[in-house]
């Protein structure tokens, strides 16, 4: 198709990703996301640009079209799930649909950043998420808690959020990290809570250190608070190995 002119369907986005592929871009990318073998290497603005485009059109057929040849044309049909106009429902249908199609964090976030949509009617999203923070699919898992990083910045769900963290089964890495991330997130807007919850044991031990991790690498998060938790938490590890090693004996 011409090059000035954008796909309209799912078969014309087909033939236009590769004309607009950039191989240093995909040797990079490759990199961040291991495991993906079907990349072409556009650049996100661009997948985000055709997303848009597709969304105002006839987005159902392309929903319907659309198939998973390339890395790119998974992440833009679920940009178009997010940014298409349609009541809650419908957009509900698409995203259980879809989630299980999510193979890589790349994938994941991008399409939970496209859902504001959620933030219309927080009560009806958290019962929906309910499975998935109770999955033990990792990326089910990541689904849940970025989607709760991204849209759920309310207060009033905070305890259930941190409770739904707590319980959370999902084992693997990026379900572990995506959970880490949105604490360190909420730490940052609402610090007190978020610490007496870190501090009351409900998160596992590997969870814990990376949630710690987030927070010391967090852009949110003053110099002058990070330094007191790094204080806080050393004398805590150090305490933790003394009762250790005193068993030991």
């Amino acid at each position: 198709m011409s090059g000035d002119r954008l796909p309209q369907t799912a078969a014309q986005l087909r033939e236009y990703l590769p004309q607009i592929a950039q191989e240093s871009y995909r040797e990079f990318s490759s990199k961040l996301v291991p495991g993906v073998e079907n990349m072409l290497g556009v650049r996100l603005p661009k997948l985000r640009m055709l997303a848009k485009s597709l969304a105002k059109g006839d987005f159902r057929q392309f929903l319907a079209q659309a198939k998973n040849t390339s890395f790119e044309e998974t992440a833009i049909k679920g940009m178009v799930i997010g940014y298409a106009r349609m009541e809650l429902e419908e957009r509900l249908h698409y995203v259980e649909n879809f989630v299980p199609e999510i193979s890589n964090w790349s994938l994941c976030d991008s399409f939970c950043a496209g859902l504001t949509a959620f933030r219309k009617d927080p009560e009806r999203v958290w019962r929906f998420l309910q499975p998935y923070l109770e999955s033990k699919q990792e990326y089910e898992a990541r689904f849940a808690a970025v989607v709760l990083l991204d849209h759920f910045k309310d207060s009033a769900y905070l305890p259930q959020i941190l409770e739904g963290f707590s319980r959370c089964p999902a084992r693997g890495y990026y379900a572990r990290m995506g959970i880490a991330w949105a604490i360190s997130v909420y730490f940052a807007a609402f610090p007190q809570p978020v610490e007496d919850f870190l501090e009351s044991g409900a998160l596992d031990p590997e969870t814990l250190q990376k949630t710690r991790r987030k927070i010391l690498e967090s852009t949110r998060v003053s110099a002058s608070v990070k330094e007191q938790l790094r204080s806080r938490w050393s004398a805590q590890e150090a305490n933790c190995l003394t009762k250790i090693l005193h068993i030991q004996r």
